[in-house]
């Protein structure tokens, strides 16, 4: 059994890197999605979500919403929340926000879209509520080249929940774009 572990949405990290990461992350459910010659792996791990996009075994992008140190060098962006601020990251193939509440949430697919799968973990109660994280992956056919997930993180606090809740769509048909490495597009510079 998972032992609880005290962690708090002021201490995540959001990265998108083209890197493999560098510390050890507990993946406690995971599920896999193909579109358009890509391969999403949807993790849920010890300190919360990674999804990975590959083609043909290459890592193309991973997307990681965290508690877990992430080197700064290694990412194409990076966003820490000590003020937990809402937040949201745009590339031209990429988009993704985090958002900040301190009420329950249920997690959906958005109106019109087709849940292609979900994962839902549920960690050690802790002051008397449950964390979990969900992360859900969608299709909408008012954006047929697109792919998109919803994640779902609640984190236990004294004198409530603090949820998390992410959203974030890749452009499938530009799906080109993303692992490029050294290109001259600020976009692809790293940003803190």
């Amino acid at each position: 059994m998972l032992e609880f572990a005290d962690q708090r949405a002021a201490d995540l990290v959001f990265a998108v890197t083209e890197q493999e990461l560098t510390v050890p992350v507990k993946v406690l459910a995971q599920a896999q999605f193909s579109a358009a010659g890509l391969a999403f792996t949807f993790s849920i791990i010890g300190e919360s979500h990674i999804v990975r996009v590959e083609r043909d075994g290459a890592l193309l992008m991973q997307e990681v919403l965290a508690c877990i140190p992430v080197e700064p060098g290694r990412c194409v962006h990076l966003a820490r929340f000590p003020m937990l601020t809402n937040h949201t990251y745009t590339r031209p193939n990429y988009t993704a926000s985090v958002n900040f509440s301190q009420t329950d949430a249920v997690l959906e697919a958005p109106v019109e879209a087709q849940e292609q799968g979900r994962l839902h973990y549920a960690f050690p109660q802790h002051w008397g509520r449950t964390p979990q994280t969900v992360v859900l992956w969608y299709t909408d056919p008012r954006k047929p080249n697109a792919l998109g997930w919803r994640t779902l993180h609640s984190y236990p606090e004294a004198n409530g929940i603090r949820t998390v809740l992410t959203e974030s769509t890749v452009d499938l048909q530009r799906c080109e774009l993303i692992g490029i490495t050294g290109s001259s597009d600020p976009l692809f510079e790293p940003h803190t």
